[in-house]
């Protein structure tokens, strides 16, 4: 996974089989919610070096979004709080 950077989305989800399963098998469409809110709105150097304001709300989507698949990732690792 050394090679995985972090804006490259698509090579993170195929090194994480877990997420993949978490994914395609979650009923209520948690993580798969998650995965395409965070996804769709990560926009790299976009979002760090921009003058402009974002929105409120979609920022809000974005950290909830992360929260559920941090919880997830570390529930993965046996760290989840």
């Amino acid at each position: 996974m050394s090679n995985i950077f972090l804006h490259s989305f698509v090579k993170l989800l195929s090194a994480l089989p877990s997420l993949q399963r978490a994914i395609a098998l979650d009923r209520t469409n948690r993580y798969k919610d998650a995965w395409n809110t965070v996804s769709s709105v990560w926009r790299n150097d976009e979002l760090r070096y921009s003058d402009s304001e974002g929105k409120e709300e979609e920022s809000q989507r974005f950290i909830q979004a992360v929260k559920i698949l941090h919880q997830f990732l570390l529930a993965k690792q046996d760290e989840a709080s």
